[in-house]
Formats: structure tokens, C-alpha cells, sequence
């Protein structure tokens, strides 16, 4: 019930908001220095190819973008400690899927919850790809996975990481498999900018807001999120949503009545 009064208060507070629809791509830049640690996990899972049915039809049109943001937060229940699993899936600018749900066992460290957090996002990965192909939509590389935990994006990037306990290396095993047929390429994205924070946790008005604003559009905002991250410190460039667009950016359906 209290949540449903939240969720009521919200909308309430804020009825013209809606959810941004746009194919142009989440736009995130790194330096160069970001590209030495080189992925190659061969020897480890020489087999392993994304699974395409080749009754599925031929991809066509302009490659689309998939994105996912990933969050856990350890021993979220007062009473069970159980934890809480929070992503957000965008294809493109548009927001496609949001999951938060509880972690099927109780997590001893904040490294396994992270690390089964982004097992299921991987899983959602290759269920939002699979879906792409089988409409036909052509797909520009490996769905990029963002998260805030550095450790654990780190060990999934590592060819020589290891991992020995058994509960948090099927998580593990699955991720990097995952890497090696190209359905996914982790990066990690400082906390404060994880968009995902808000289905894992209550943040402050202001913080929950920020998060908000990326997903949804309202007038004064154009609906394409632009967050460049800088990558010392993964802060933003400049805002996350521009409020004016030159003639010429804006497709021909574009709502924001530029």
C-alpha cells in the first residue's frame, strides 16, 4: 500500500511526464585507455557463439543499439537480508524493460549480489537480442552492460580472474561466456549516474529526480538522453538532456517542438 501511494504521489506531482521514445543511441565515450585491458576468453570457452535460428529473417535497416544499467543492493530486506536486483534495458534512447525483483538466495557479500545482478541482466541481454532478431533489426555490436560496482566488472572483463566459490561462480561462468560469444561487453559507471539506483533502493527527491529525468520526457527537455561520461572519473560532460537541438539533429517524428 505504501508503495502504491508513492507511485500515485509521483504521478500526481508530475502528470505530463512521459517516457522518451527515440532510436538514436545512448551515447557514452570513453578514452583510449579504457580499451588496453584486451577481452579474450578463447581458451576458456572456445565454442561459444550467440545462438541465432536460422529461420529468423535477415537483419535490415540502420544497426540499433542495445543498452543495459544494472544495480544490487546487498541485504535489502530488514528481515531476511535477502537482496534486491534493479536493471533498466534500453534499445536505443527508449527504454524497453525495467526489473526489480529479489535474488533467489540470501548473498554473503556485496560482490555476490552484484555479480548475480549482472548474471540476470546478461540473461535479459540475450533475450532482448534474440527478440531484435527475430523482427529483423539489425544490432550494433555487443550489448553493453553498466554497472557500479568496480570489483565485479573488473573479474567479468579479467580473462585470468578466478573464481572458487561454487553459488557465485555459476553467475561468473555465465557472464564471462556471455563476453566471449560477443552478446555483452561490461563497463562500469559510477554510482551516482546508474540509472538503475532507482529500482534497487529509495534515493533522496533530488537524486531520484536526476535518474528520472533520463528516462522520461517533459516539455523544456528534448527526449534523447545525451550523458557523456568522462573517463577518469565517469562525470558527466555537460547536461544530461540538451534543452535546444540545431535544425537538421531532430528526426522528422521528433515530439519535442523544437
Amino acid at each position: 500500500m505504501d508503495l502504491a501511494l508513492h507511485v500515485f504521489g509521483f504521478l500526481k506531482q508530475f502528470p505530463v511526464w512521459h517516457i522518451a521514445i527515440d532510436p538514436r543511441p545512448l551515447n557514452y565515450q570513453r578514452k583510449a585507455k579504457w580499451q588496453k585491458l584486451k577481452i579474450d576468453f578463447a581458451m576458456d570457452y572456445p565454442d561459444a557463439s550467440e545462438e541465432i535460428d536460422s529461420k529468423l529473417p535477415d537483419a535490415c535497416g540502420e544497426p540499433m543499439q542495445s543498452l543495459i544499467q544494472v544495480d544490487a543492493d546487498h541485504a535489502h530486506d530488514l528481515v531476511t537480508r535477502r537482496c534486491l536486483t534493479g536493471l533498466i534495458a534500453f534499445i536505443g534512447s527508449t527504454p524497453v524493460l525495467w526489473i526489480s525483483k529479489w535474488q533467489g538466495a540470501i548473498a554473503a557479500s556485496t560482490y555476490a549480489a552484484e555479480f548475480y545482478a549482472l548474471c540476470v541482466a546478461t540473461e535479459e541481454a540475450v533475450n532482448i537480442r534474440y527478440m531484435l532478431h527475430a523482427f529483423g533489426i539489425r544490432l550494433d555490436g555487443p550489448t553493453q552492460v553498466f554497472g557500479d560496482n568496480f570489483s565485479v566488472i573488473t573479474n567479468a572483463k579479467d580473462p585470468d580472474a578466478e573464481l572458487k566459490k561454487k553459488h557465485v561462480a555459476l553467475s561468473f561462468h555465465v557472464v564471462h561466456e556471455a563476453i566471449a560469444a560477443g552478446v555483452i561487453e561490461p563497463f562500469w559507471l559510477k554510482g551516482a549516474y546508474n540509472i538503475a539506483d532507482i529500482m534497487t533502493k529509495q534515493l533522496p527527491p533530488q537524486e531520484a529526480l536526476k535518474h528520472i529525468d533520463s528516462i522520461f520526457w517533459r516539455s523544456g527537455y528534448h527526449i534523447c538522453e545525451h550523458n557523456f561520461l568522462d573517463a577518469a572519473h565517469s562525470q558527466p560532460k555537460q547536461a544530461r538532456r540538451m534543452r535546444s537541438f540545431p535544425d537538421g539533429v531532430c528526426s522528422a517524428t521528433c515530439v519535442c517542438k523544437r
